[in-house]
């Protein structure tokens, strides 16, 4: 119930930030032709995602750390109970802050990212549908590239994390040779996984820029473009290139996630077996 509140009010803030680029258009032709009207309307609605926000912020603080305290102190129990190592267990229990860190952060983002983009492609649709086919191919692309890097983004998290688990076992031999080879492993998949995300990003920061270059020309070859129509158009696409930018993100830390509850809940077996080999 608390989760449904907290995200009632997110939507309430996202619908705000929707509307904004909208009034603010509004705003600036007002301005030009002496009506200030749009401006007061702007400024209350800017007002009133204020006021959503700072309280959704207030509460959802105190949740999340409830939430987090009962999930680690279940799997501490769990773990003894299983005869888990404190390796392990510290391991785990990091990964289980990082997965509230998730629905806290990440999948936060992902819904104001989704309701930007929804947002973003329903004004673009009112004012030309060329622009709306643009943000449709460009989302398309952009989706492509994350599902063929899927397996890979999957197997690299599953090599990094099986790695940490052995952390406070290494640490606790004090043998400088195999505490060496532990942290190298650990730089190694940590630097796959970068290469892999520079990669993809080099590919959505090329699909992003033939967007905002053609929108541009799109909106400034209307026949009836004004100032703030072509500040508003531009503003949509900014925040579809935003929210392109967002998803992928957090698409990277839910398939971390996802290997993350996998481990959480097989044998703990697999995580102490010795993994000491350099990922090739």
């Amino acid at each position: 119930m608390p989760l449904v509140f907290i995200f009632t009010l997110l939507s309430i803030e996202n619908v705000v930030m929707v509307l904004t680029p909208f009034l603010l258009g509004l705003a600036i032709d007002g301005l030009l032709s002496g009506n200030f009207t749009p401006v007061f309307w702007l400024g209350s609605l800017l007002v009133s995602g204020i006021v959503v926000g700072t309280g959704r912020r207030f509460f959802d603080t105190r949740c999340y750390g409830s939430i987090y305290a009962k999930l680690a102190s279940e799997n501490a129990v769990n773990g003894w109970n299983k005869g888990q190592s404190v390796s392990s267990l510290s391991a785990r229990s990091e990964q289980i802050h990082e997965m509230v860190s998730f629905v806290e952060v990440e999948l936060t983002q992902s819904y104001n990212a989704v309701i930007k983009i929804a947002g973003a492609l329903l004004m673009l649709s009112i004012v030309d549908l060329y622009l709306l086919v643009g943000c449709l191919i460009s989302a398309g692309i952009i989706g492509l590239i994350y599902i063929i890097s899927h397996k890979r983004i999957f197997r690299l998290n599953r090599g990094l994390n099986d790695q940490h688990e052995k952390q406070v076992l290494t640490l606790e031999k004090r043998n400088a040779l195999k505490m060496q080879c532990h942290f190298k492993c650990m730089t190694r998949w940590s630097i796959r996984l970068s290469d892999l995300e520079a990669r993809n990003f080099a590919l959505i920061d090329l699909v992003a820029i033939a967007l905002v270059l053609g929108s541009l020309w799109v909106a400034a070859s209307g026949g009836q473009a004004t100032p703030g129509s072509i500040f508003a158009i531009l503003a949509y696409v900014l925040e579809f290139v935003e929210g392109s930018y967002l998803l992928p993100l957090a698409f990277q830390q839910f398939v971390r996630l996802n290997e993350i509850t996998s481990r959480l809940t097989i044998s703990p077996s697999r995580s102490e077996e010795t993994l000491d080999e350099l990922p090739s």
